[in-house]
């Protein structure tokens, strides 16, 4: 859980958790707190690195493609 909270962060998550806490904000400075649950759901869906859905199968994947390089020494043979 601690790993998930610290680790993996990237722009999108960080423009959750932005507009999660701004839409807490709003709802609390205009005393709409339906506001300030919605706003609440958006800031820990970035928390918490998960979607919308059940199955974790919204969230952004832990490992990435570029971590392990795929590729092999080419050796090139000149044509002339």
């Amino acid at each position: 859980m601690k790993n998930n909270l610290f680790a993996n962060w990237d722009w999108i998550r960080i423009i959750r958790l932005g507009m999660g806490l701004a839409i807490i904000y709003q709802g609390y400075v205009e005393k709409e707190w339906m506001f300030a649950m919605i706003g609440s759901f958006f800031a820990a869906s970035a928390l918490l690195n998960v979607g919308c859905c059940s199955t974790n199968s919204c969230s952004r994947p832990t490992t990435s493609r570029f971590d392990e390089p795929n590729t092999k020494d080419i050796t090139y043979e000149e044509v002339r």
